[in-house]
């Protein structure tokens, strides 16, 4: 392929006369090898994007055959690169980035850890709270034994996991509630002590009893979390969240239910899970997920079928998996960033996009921009969030 194969699609593409198939045909080649040094070569030729008058809106990539499925197991950095490169190079013809790539996020005072750094990709930071209302910097602390409650250590171990085990030195006497809370930009991953797994999610809070002769076991959960729950018929395991109760057996389930949103939804990889809400149930089965409306009833609860559950989890693999609405998209992004999202109109954008979660904001959001029907602007521990009207 030549650059003039290029700049020939590209005239037709701007002119509204591309077919789908031809942009899947210019994806894959260049995907293919010397696709790379084809695409600088270009560039260079046409000139750097910035060159461009801005006041010209960028075309917009509408065919959902072109975004292909990736496993958020295994990343692909080539697959992003031919998808970014191909948008930067439409765009290079008609836009400009508005925004500086180079725009540094600002530092204030915080109480959590001395400074509050926006706009950096999150990290395993934790506060753990014990039973004596004391609080462990989880982040801060030493690998090894950082607390103990009755006859358990609470462990630090590397890799951002925090494990319970029994240290033998008394039998316990009590029912104690341990919490472990994540912040905005932070994540962290918890052994419970019946060896349960837990993944914690940005800016969530789980609850949980440490008493190995109690009849039941339960956590309570804000925000969001991933589980793999030890199989205890004898121990029933429950997650009880701001509206409805999630009775398991041993199970591997994602369960999503921040306070400032109004549904709950139960994701199940294996095993089985019932949801309890309103005297009533709803079990599910692997692939299903249950979507609950906080305040209704649970006749209400919506059972969504084939759920693609490698995207619902994919956070836990430290990738943002988009498939809906800008809105959505960019709750997970003020999270996992620890900036404030303000959009300049009420909007309903559609996207869909696979990145990683441990690029630096500018990067992520001029990926993002590169659809061509929304610009960002970053302004201290803000981001600005404009919709791009395409000219006719």
């Amino acid at each position: 392929m030549s650059t003039e194969r290029l700049d020939d699609f590209l005239e037709r593409y701007k002119n509204n006369v591309a077919s789908s198939k031809g942009v899947a045909k210019m994806l894959d080649a260049l995907g293919e090898k010397g696709g790379e040094e084809l695409f600088e070569k270009f560039t260079q030729e046409k000139g750097d994007a910035s060159s461009t008058p801005h006041s010209i809106a960028p075309p917009v990539v509408t065919d959902a055959s072109l975004v292909k499925k990736q496993e958020a197991k295994v990343f692909k950095w080539r697959r992003i690169w031919v998808y970014a490169a191909a948008s930067v190079l439409l765009m290079a013809t008609t836009a400009y980035w508005w925004y500086a790539a180079s725009s540094k996020s600002d530092s204030v005072e915080a109480g959590y850890k001395g400074k509050e750094v926006y706009g950096v990709p999150g990290k395993d930071a934790a506060l753990l709270t014990l039973a004596n209302n004391k609080v462990v910097n989880v982040s801060e602390a030493a690998l090894g034994v950082i607390a103990s409650e009755e006859d358990m250590d609470i462990i630090k171990l590397d890799s951002g996991w925090l494990m319970y085990k029994v240290n033998g030195s008394a039998e316990m006497h009590k029912a104690v509630y341990n919490t472990l809370t994540t912040p905005r930009g932070g994540q962290y991953k918890l052994i419970l002590p019946d060896g349960s797994r837990v993944w914690l999610n940005a800016e969530s809070s789980l609850s949980y009893e440490i008493d190995r002769g109690a009849n039941a076991r339960k956590v309570h959960l804000t925000g969001e979390a991933y589980f793999e729950v030890t199989g205890n018929s004898k121990q029933p395991f429950t997650v009880a969240t701001e509206s409805c109760n999630i009775g398991v057996l041993g199970t591997s389930f994602n369960v999503h239910a921040y306070k400032n949103e109004h549904t709950i939804k139960t994701t199940l990889l294996a095993g089985s899970v019932v949801i309890e809400n309103g005297g009533a149930s709803k079990q599910l089965i692997p692939g299903q997920q249950a979507v609950l409306v906080k305040g209704q009833q649970q006749k209400d609860v919506k059972v969504l079928d084939s759920v693609d559950v490698n995207a619902v989890i994919a956070w836990k693999n430290n990738v943002f998996v988009f498939n809906g609405d800008i809105k959505d998209a960019m709750l997970q992004v003020g999270r996992w960033y620890n900036v404030s999202v303000v959009f300049e109109e009420d909007m309903n954008v559609p996207l869909i996009a696979t990145v990683p979660r441990n690029i630096p904001l500018p990067k992520l959001l001029e990926l993002l921009s590169q659809t061509g029907s929304i610009q960002f602007a970053i302004n201290g521990n803000k981001v600005l969030v404009r919709k791009i009207e395409i000219s006719k």
